[in-house]
């Protein structure tokens, strides 16, 4: 379903932004796969996870992210300077250990990824998504075995790449199957022709200036450092007439240069 894929990538986009909001600098969130998955099987594969579970009260369902082992030190460190987490620097931990401040700042980052997902369904239906709790405990997410869409999103900060997983039930999915058969980007771009209209009148009257060149000079720094009011430069009269016109430093024409009205106009050639 190519409206899945679009679902997917506006949450990662929007999750970017938001997080970003917390950080001293960009966060990078990048959909870096979409596959059938079980909530239990993303647990295991993942070492120390954290997972919040995202309730949509309107239908009554349940989605859920699973953070990486990394993630609240990559964020840590991204917010207070590289360093401040106790993982090493290289290609993988030396020691890992939770602590609080750690865990309200991965709730709260679960908060705006359940902001993000909802800003991702706006596209296609109205639907909220708030965060129900945070969840660690094997028992407790055993109970959810339903079949689930899982998107890995691949996140990087300037020193640190981690990760996370959305999942969503085919409860959700089910639901909205005939909007995702196709890509919202495209049906807004086919409902909305008045948008489409303004927006190429914005850009063709976007004002440009363009420059007329007849002939380019070369001086020393010496000689313009000595350059004075009133004095002239002498031309050598190579272009024959011919003037380069160009736009933001890049050439558009050559013209010729001649008189009309007792004004000097330019011919394109």
């Amino acid at each position: 379903m190519p409206g899945l894929v679009d679902l997917f990538e506006h949450f990662a986009t929007e999750l970017g932004r938001n997080v970003s909001s917390l950080l001293s600098e960009t966060l990078y969130c990048k959909l870096n796969g979409v596959e059938p998955s079980l909530l239990a099987d993303v647990f295991s594969a993942t070492h120390a996870p954290r997972i919040g579970m995202l309730h949509a009260a309107d239908i009554d369902a349940r989605a859920f992210v699973v953070f990486d082992r990394l993630f609240d030190w990559a964020m840590i460190d991204a917010a207070f300077g590289a360093g401040s987490g106790s993982i090493g620097q290289g290609n993988g931990p030396t020691r890992i250990r939770r602590t609080r401040a750690g865990d309200r700042f991965v709730a709260e980052i679960a908060r705006m990824a359940a902001q993000a997902l909802g800003s991702a369904f706006s596209g296609i239906c109205p639907l909220s998504f708030s965060l129900e709790k945070m969840m660690d405990d094997s028992f407790v997410i055993e109970k959810h075995q339903a079949p689930m869409i899982a998107a890995r999103i691949a996140i990087r900060t300037k020193s640190r790449e981690c990760g996370l997983a959305l999942l969503m039930p085919h409860s959700i999915i089910g639901q909205m199957r005939n909007a995702l058969a196709e890509s919202p980007s495209k049906a807004i771009r086919e409902s909305d022709p008045v948008w489409s209209r303004e927006f190429e009148s914005a850009v063709i009257h976007t004002p440009l200036e363009l420059s007329a060149v007849m002939e380019d000079l070369e001086l020393t720094l010496g000689q313009v450092a000595d350059l004075k009011v009133g004095q002239t430069l002498p031309l050598r009269g190579l272009g024959m007439g011919r003037v380069r016109v160009l736009c933001n430093g890049r050439k558009l024409f050559r013209c010729h240069m001649s008189q009309s009205d007792e004004r000097y106009v330019l011919e394109i050639e």
